[in-house]
């Protein structure tokens, strides 16, 4: 029993170089790139939380104050906290894509807005 799993750790040891070497450049490369994303992510994970819960609650508050008026400001703040970019991934890291850390309004439907007008004497149909 011993003697078989000692030879199983020698085959092991001749053999993961020779599989290593086999590979081409680029599975070498894209290991690489895949341990870099997974070391980043880690502290970028934590800046973009932070990032985007202040932004929230600033949102929330500056959309609660002001009783709904500045409701398109506040939705483009929270957009831009909240949206983006949350994992730094391999093909941002190989130059593929740009890393975005703050959202793009354009990310989130369009909703229809309505306003509240007065009657007005002249135009009572409003």
């Amino acid at each position: 029993m011993k003697r078989g799993l000692i030879l199983l750790i020698i085959i092991s040891i001749f053999l993961i170089p020779n599989y290593c070497f086999s590979s081409t450049k680029q599975t070498i490369k894209d290991l690489s790139l895949s341990t870099a994303s997974f070391v980043l992510n880690g502290p970028y994970f934590g800046l973009k939380l932070s990032y985007a819960v202040a932004g929230s609650i600033i949102a929330g508050t500056v959309n609660g104050l002001s009783f709904k008026k500045l409701d398109d400001f506040s939705e483009s703040l929270a957009t831009e906290a909240i949206g983006g970019d949350w994992f730094i991934t391999p093909s941002i890291l190989k130059g593929q894509r740009k890393l975005e850390f703050r959202g793009r309004l354009e990310e989130i439907s369009p909703r229809p807005h309505f306003r509240i007008h007065s009657i007005d004497e002249k135009n009572p149909s409003l």
